[in-house]
């Protein structure tokens, strides 16, 4: 029925802003929630509250998925790591633990000062791909995890440093930690060959050279964090992996300050049958 000039209302239908009201049958009504203490009521659609129980599901879910990754990392790296490669080279190539020699580490420089150049070369050779594979793996399994690619990288220098396989008593992770850096940030490569080489070349101090390189590498690294060409993780990871070279060498930077410190291709006392087998 039309008064004067109005028009009828037109039907209310689903779509219209006043869906959901009492005079729509085609959309159920807005229900209260429980009265607040303060009294207050807020009204809501029981269609929007699914969509966010199923939204805060879906967060705890991927939160989930998340930590998952992380300790699957966290285990294989370290795990990989752990492989005491020093330690068993030792024992096929003469009979030996190479941590009661030198500087008892079961690094490729105190191999080379105790066992000679074969046993050296393959104990660095091992340690420097155990850091490669793990994350190339990891990178493989969670291409977009930056922080998983960068947590392998330092968790499996961790496992060559304290490996749970040795009693807790491993290198000190140049290679290793090397060897988990060129995935992440490539130039790491250039920046041993450019300063940690020429250092060991000049001084025969393989503890040198290996700080020189570390340092310069976390110095490039932050160089490329600033200027954001290399992801946060792989900057914050990165470091981390140099500090723990720093950590590993207390005992050389004090050597090396005292002017004690022995350099490459000293040897030192072997046992009886080692130096026969020479």
């Amino acid at each position: 029925m039309v008064v004067g000039n109005r028009q009828p209302l037109p039907p209310i239908v689903a779509d219209t802003p006043y869906a959901g009201c009492a005079h729509n049958p085609a959309v159920p009504p807005l229900t209260p929630p429980p009265r607040s203490p303060g009294g207050r009521t807020t009204w809501h659609n029981n269609r929007g509250s699914d969509s966010l129980r199923r939204f805060a599901r879906k967060g705890r879910i991927t939160s989930i998925m998340w930590l998952v990754r992380l300790l699957v990392t966290a285990l294989f790296a370290y795990v990989l790591g752990a492989i005491p490669t020093g330690l068993l080279v030792g024992r096929l190539f003469g009979g030996i633990d190479v941590r009661n020699y030198g500087s008892r580490s079961t690094g490729a420089t105190n191999v080379l000062r105790t066992l000679g150049p074969g046993a050296s070369a393959c104990v660095a050779a091992a340690d420097f791909l155990k850091g490669s594979v793990a994350v190339l793996l990891i990178r493989q399994l969670y291409p977009q995890q930056h922080w998983t690619h960068g947590l392998a990288a330092v968790l499996v220098a961790v496992g060559h440093s304290w490996p749970v396989f040795a009693g807790f008593r491993g290198g000190k992770g140049v290679l290793t930690s090397l060897g988990g850096l060129i995935p992440l940030y490539p130039q790491a490569m250039a920046c041993v060959i450019g300063v940690g080489v020429p250092v060991l070349w000049r001084t025969r101090y393989a503890s040198l050279a290996s700080l020189s390189g570390a340092l310069i590498t976390a110095v490039a690294l932050v160089s490329g964090g600033v200027r954001r060409s290399i992801p946060t993780a792989y900057v914050v990871c990165g470091s981390a992996s140099v500090a723990l070279v720093v950590l590993r060498h207390r005992e050389n930077i004090a050597r090396l300050l005292a002017g004690t410190e022995r350099r490459l291709g000293e040897r030192v006392d072997s046992p009886p049958d080692t130096q026969a087998a020479q």
